[in-house]
């Protein structure tokens, strides 16, 4: 069974700070989403709010609304923002302690650790909850170097990569590799990013949180694994950053040395006049 989740997007929901909401309420394979904490958007659908679609998710105003009006206890709180420098935003302090306050365990995919945080720890081991990096890499002891073990595999390797952050990746690889699947082609998928992690796909690192030397060792041996599992026709891997912007060039290289795909899924924003950086224009 799935464990029950509620997700923190104060202030952000429906903005692509707030993907990793977006991505999780769309769609995950570990939790089950029984709403999403935002004061701004209360009382709406979390589907509607999102795309248009109904998906019986509310939104509340805070935690101890979504406890109080739920039927039970979710038992995580996920940090749904993915920002700028992976910092947890202020305005999370406060829910984030109701949750632990209340028993619920917080699982984050920030670059602050918030597991490091002497308050929330503290907290955490007074209610007899528990707090989750995702983003946190392995030890050195467990990093992976690069093998060049890629290349001989049979299976077709793809990565979705893109001419901006925030720009769809992750999703076009989900809906790549369940497309190929309902066609009679076994499809893996290996996730990038820490909204993958958090939905729970099976293959997969937090890229940007492993130290250069070992990045695209450590992608391989994901993919080297996923091979291994059941041997699929074609693995599908997410992007990262940007293939051109300039604040996210490193994991679009790493992504395509560790794969040494046969090809690529280009995602391009036409429409954009400016490239993402966070809430900032760029030019």
């Amino acid at each position: 069974m799935k464990e029950t989740a509620i997700i923190l997007s104060e202030g952000f929901y429906g903005t692509s700070t707030a993907k990793t909401s977006g991505g999780l309420v769309r769609h995950s394979e570990r939790f089950d989403i029984l709403g999403v904490i935002d004061s701004q958007v209360a009382g709406q659908d979390a589907g509607e709010a999102l795309d248009g679609i109904p998906r019986g998710i509310p939104i509340f105003k805070d935690v101890a609304a979504a406890v109080s009006e739920l039927e039970a206890k979710p038992e995580w709180l996920i940090i749904g923002v993915a920002t700028v420098g992976g910092k947890l935003p202020d305005t999370f302090r406060a829910e984030i302690k109701s949750a632990l306050e209340s028993g619920i365990c917080v699982i984050s995919g920030l670059h602050q650790y918030l597991e490091d945080d002497p308050e929330f720890r503290a907290m955490a081991e007074s209610s007899n909850s528990k707090i989750v990096d995702i983003r946190r890499p392995p030890p050195l002891e467990k990093l992976h170097s690069f093998k060049n073990a890629v290349a001989d595999l049979d299976a077709l390797r793809i990565p979705v990569l893109g001419t901006d952050s925030s720009i769809g990746k992750r999703t076009t690889a989900i809906e790549l590799t369940n497309a190929l699947n309902r066609n009679g082609i076994p499809t893996t998928i290996v996730v990038t990013g820490q909204t993958g992690l958090l939905q729970g796909f099976r293959f997969g690192l937090p890229l940007d949180s492993i130290m250069g030397d070992y990045m695209v060792g450590e992608l391989e041996h994901q993919i080297l694994m996923a091979n291994e599992d059941g041997y699929p026709k074609v693995i599908v891997i997410e992007g990262q950053g940007s293939i051109s912007h300039p604040a996210y060039v490193c994991g679009s290289r790493a992504i395509l040395s560790a794969s040494s795909s046969q090809g690529v899924v280009l995602q391009h924003a036409p429409g954009r006049k400016y490239r993402h950086y966070g809430l900032k224009e760029l030019y």
